[in-house]
Order: C-alpha cells, then sequence, then structure tokens
C-alpha cells in the first residue's frame, strides 16, 4: 500500500477490513467508516479500489442517504471516485516510474494499472493538464 493511501486512511480514520464473500471489489460503509476490501484482489486492484472508496469516505459520507435513493446522484459519485482514483494511480505511476507526464505514454499507464481502456480519453485530458499546467485542474 502506498504512502499516500496509508496516509488517507489516517487522516480520514478509515478502517480496512476484507471479505471473501463480496459481490463488488470494495465497499465504503459511512455509519462505522469502514471500507470493506474483496480479499481476492491483487495488489493493483486493491490500490484503485481503496482510492475509489476514499473518495466515497472524504466526499460522500454524509450524502449516503442520497446515493443510496436517487440513481442520478449516485453515478455522479460514482464517476467522481473513479476520476479520484484514476489521479491516484497517475500521481503514484509518474512518482514510481520517475517519468516526466510528457514522457508517459498513456496506453502504457493504462495497461500496467489494470484500467479499464474506456478511461483512455480521461488519462490523456489529464496528462495534458499535467504538462501544460504542472497539475490538475477540476473536472
Amino acid at each position: 500500500m502506498n504512502r499516500k493511501i496509508r496516509d488517507m486512511l489516517c487522516e480520514y480514520n478509515i478502517t480496512i477490513e476484507y471479505s471473501n464473500y463480496l459481490d463488488h471489489d470494495g465497499y465504503y460503509i459511512p455509519g462505522t467508516n469502514i471500507i470493506v476490501l474483496n480479499n481476492r484482489l491483487n495488489e493493483i486492484e486493491q490500490e484503485k479500489t481503496l482510492l475509489h472508496e476514499m473518495t466515497h469516505a472524504a466526499l460522500h459520507r454524509e450524502d449516503s442517504v442520497l446515493y443510496e435513493m436517487v440513481e442520478g446522484i449516485k453515478q455522479e459519485m460514482e464517476n467522481e471516485a473513479n476520476k479520484t482514483m484514476i489521479k491516484g494511480m497517475l500521481d503514484e505511476y509518474i512518482s514510481r516510474t520517475q517519468l516526466d507526464p510528457s514522457e508517459v505514454n498513456y496506453v502504457s499507464f493504462i495497461n500496467d494499472t489494470e484500467l479499464n481502456q474506456n478511461y483512455d480519453t480521461y488519462v490523456i485530458k489529464l496528462l495534458k493538464q499535467k504538462i501544460n499546467l504542472g497539475g490538475y485542474k477540476n473536472g
């Protein structure tokens, strides 16, 4: 588990539990501030799932009722969590490989991090932001 994830877990006082009985990769349980991970995930899948679920913990904790009741809001929150996960994975990838953002091959990044190929446009957008602005804009 990378340092950024460990720091966020401590900052938000989140506990991680593992289960062999999940039908998804993981869940955030707001009432107990626990993230439950599927025990069968490899290291990369765990990192992606933790980043995704920590977004729910950090940004959506108070909106769990809306998440369950309103499909449009649920999709919006899931999209936000996926984007945050991808940003975190990209930052970790750049740090680990010590590449300049202009040197990152987005296809290699997607393959190395086992991301869905459907995220290619968003990854390209993030890389352009990092190259042009030295960081990310919202979105």
